[in-house]
């Protein structure tokens, strides 16, 4: 590398200059130097030797005009031990060429070259950074000679160890031992800092030298290297880019930006990293633009307009811009602060006016915003989904999940039969195979976004940001807007056209009337005191977060009114009442039934049956209802006191008048409802006033009473909280000194731990 030396300064002196002195190095400070420029010089030893000593073989291969590759090896020797080695063929070097130049530090021939990488005198001595002692060899004009340089006690030293005839080509090999443990470190650095160079062999496990060097004026990679970020590659050696000097954020980009050694970027003289210099910082940042509007251009190569209405919103909805290069991938978006280039920007066919990329990434949900989810097949059943459900919503990047779009109403005849197109759908799960269908959505188009509004933002003028064109292209923008959204839609098939045909309708009604039949020979005759009902039964599934199913049923007004069994009912199109209380009240002799208008007609003129109450009765007050009701107010309070009602077995050591009432509390939760920790406020409950609900009296004043005491006496909750089996004891006695202290009364037969141990004495 050419060194060039600094332009004559204007020095301007202030006063008299009475004596100049010219400044030396001290030769009797001689090892302290060579410690300096060989041991101290490198932060990253293994990297810098294989640096250098590669550099070294390449450059006198250059000036020797040989075309065969260096050897770069990575090898255990016959005593076992591993060693890395760099073997050239070029000028060689013979004893004069050691003692004069070798052995100097600061000496260098590559100067005045501007195709060398060398210039400091220092590279041959850099294995000097890692071990204490390695080997050359050194081939020139017939003879062979190994040495052996080392740290001395004064100065580094070369030792002439052989010297012999020889009829190989001229050329050097360096020998470094490699430390124990470090082989693995020797791989990594290998591939990192060879990984740009040219006519190299590795003879080196788990390098392939099939591997290819991608190169161009701009950047370059390898498919040796396994930097994840961006790098600089000056004249093919590897440089990691300090992105903190240069001032910018870390580019996680897997390539080298390409550089040349006439290009006036210099590296420090362990040539470890680049000085950034002002200039430096100047054509880095501005080969970056360079390099980034490269990716930009390429990335527009293959944005072309289309009718794939999927791949155009997809470009816009994702922010993704990324580019393959050889099995690369280089995110765009990384490097929107250099870019200078315009993305493209795709059009479909058929839209002309719409401006789609203003849309943010949320917008997208306006484009079927006016549809909705309203009926889904799912486990055999066809069910309404609820203004309330997860997946009411239609989206348009899920499109492939909407089976049928529909406006007309979903009943009777039409309903059985889409069912049963439901039914053929839906497929079986196969080990390998491809994802199953489970459940069939249908879709209806619920509202219309008026051109303005000003009650919310669902209106054309908001959505399409009209403000942004002439007002005499918004009628075309709303209808680019409804033709993007009818291409969605297009796919889907229409229920509404979908007709029964008649020859099915026929077996249908002839099924029908046979099931009817087979239920009432089941039934059998009906009797006086019968009623034709819908009893409440347990899911055998999921059922949209239904509690329970209603299945056919008849009861006698004769056996209720003798049983112990409480009959809530109500009529059918009320059956959801009932299936909010079905699982929480299963704990009481309850069961829930539904009966028609005709049939609930007939009950009002029948006698009165204690057993059987009507569903608007029975949240009035009745006495089940007061239980269930109650029980929950029980509940509410253990979850408020958990680490109390935790502790009841050790609460009653001390104060078992305290521990019978939390008990009490405990029991009558468990008699009637599901209780436990993590069990939640019952769904049923969120359907009654809490001014309308009657509660126990007795309960409710027992639960007033202990929240009163436990506010006042914090410490009870916090001390039954830290309660474990090693620490009872103690924290029960600290329990008690509280009550003590504070006037609460307590077990008269529990003894104090002091005073225990003062027994004990």
């Amino acid at each position: 590398m050419r060194l060039e030396k600094q332009k004559q300064a204007h020095v301007l002196y202030s006063g008299q200059k009475n004596e100049s002195i010219g400044m030396s190095l001290d030769m009797d400070s001689a090892q302290v130097l060579m410690q300096m420029l060989s041991k101290n010089l490198y932060s990253d030893s293994i990297g810098s030797t294989i640096r250098e000593c590669a550099s070294n073989a390449l450059d006198s291969h250059r000036r020797a005009a040989v075309n065969k590759p260096i050897i770069v090896s990575l090898v255990q020797n016959d005593s076992n031990n591993w060693e890395f080695s760099v073997e050239d063929f070029g000028t060689g070097l013979d004893h004069y060429d050691v003692e004069n130049i070798i052995s100097k530090y600061g000496k260098s021939t590559k100067r005045n070259s501007d195709t060398e990488l060398g210039m400091m005198g220092l590279g041959f001595k850099a294995p000097l950074a890692y071990a204490s002692s390695f080997y050359f060899t050194c081939r020139k004009d017939g003879m062979e000679r190994k040495y052996m340089m080392y740290e001395g006690e004064e100065t580094n030293t070369i030792d002439l160890i052989s010297e012999t005839d020889t009829t190989e080509d001229n050329g050097v090999k360096v020998i470094v031992p490699i430390k124990w443990g470090d082989r693995h470190d020797f791989l990594k650095k290998i591939k990192q800092q060879l990984a740009y160079f040219e006519d190299v062999y590795f003879n080196v496990d788990d390098v392939d030298n099939n591997f290819t060097i991608h190169r161009s004026k701009l950047f370059q990679f390898s498919e040796l290297a396994d930097d994840d970020k961006l790098h600089i590659c000056l004249d093919n050696v590897y440089y990691p880019i300090d992105f903190d000097k240069l001032g910018i954020d870390t580019l996680y980009i897997p390539v080298g930006l390409t550089f040349k050694i006439t290009d006036g970027l210099f590296p420090t003289p362990n040539r470890e990293s680049l000085i950034y210099t002002k200039e430096t910082k100047s054509k880095i940042l501005k080969k970056l633009a360079e390099f980034s509007d490269y990716f930009v251009e390429k990335y527009n190569e293959n944005v072309t307009d289309s009718d794939d209405v999927k791949g155009y919103l997809d470009y816009y909805y994702n922010s993704s811009r990324e580019v393959q290069l050889h099995g690369k991938v280089i995110d765009l978006n990384n490097l929107k602060d250099y870019i200078t280039v315009p993305f493209a920007k795709p059009k479909l066919e058929g839209v002309d006016n719409w401006d789609i990329s203003t849309f943010s990434r949320h917008e997208f949900n306006y484009l079927l915003g006016e549809y909705r989810c309203s009926y889904r097949y799912e486990n055999t059943r066809m069910y309404q989904v609820k203004e309330s459900s997860w997946g009411r919503s239609v989206s348009w990047n899920d499109m492939d999940k909407y089976h049928f779009k529909m406006q007309d109403g979903m009943r009777g005849h039409k309903k059985a039969y889409l069912r049963e197109m439901c039914e053929d759908m839906v497929t079986t799960p196969r080990i390998g195979g491809p994802r199953p269908l489970i459940r069939v959505s249908f879709i209806r188009k619920t509202k219309s976004y008026p051109l303005t509004s000003t009650n919310n933002k669902d209106n054309y003028y908001d959505i399409l940001k009209l403000t942004n064109y002439p007002k005499s292209q918004w009628r075309s923008v709303i209808k680019d807007f409804q033709y993007v959204e009818s291409l969605l839609l297009n796919p889907i098939k229409d229920a509404d056209l979908i007709t029964p045909p008649q020859d099915w309708i026929d077996d249908r009604k002839a099924n029908t009337v046979s099931k009817m039949r087979a239920t009432k020979a089941a039934k059998g005759q009906k009797l006086a005191g019968d009623f034709n009902c819908k009893k409440a039964e347990d899911l055998l599934r999921y059922n949209d977060g239904r509690k329970c199913k209603f299945v056919s049923h008849r009861i006698n007004i004769q056996t209720v009114e003798e049983g112990n069994t409480t009959y809530v009912y109500t009529h059918h199109d009320d059956y959801m009442k009932v299936d909010n209380l079905y699982e929480e009240t299963n704990r009481m002799d309850i069961i829930y039934i539904t009966f028609s208008k005709r049939e609930l007609d007939l009950l009002e003129t029948s006698s009165v049956i204690d057993n059987l109450v009507s569903y608007d009765d029975f949240i009035k007050g009745h006495d089940l209802f007061i239980k269930f009701m109650t029980a929950y107010k029980c509940h509410k309070f253990m979850q408020k006191w958990d680490d109390i009602f935790d502790k009841i077995e050790y609460i009653t050591k001390i104060k078992s008048s305290l521990s019978d009432k939390l008990t009490d509390i405990k029991t009558y939760q468990n008699q009637y409802i599901k209780g436990g920790r993590y069990a939640g406020y019952p769904t049923a409950s969120g359907f009654f006033k809490e001014e309308s609900i009657v509660y126990n009296d007795k309960l409710c004043d027992l639960i007033d009473e202990l929240d009163l005491f436990f506010a006042e006496n914090q410490y009870v909750n916090d001390l039954s909280g830290a309660m474990s089996y090693h620490n009872s004891p103690k924290l029960i006695d600290c329990m008690a000194q509280l009550f003590k202290c504070n006037g609460v009364s307590y077990n008269a037969s529990y003894t104090f731990l002091k005073d225990k141990k003062q027994e004990q004495e």
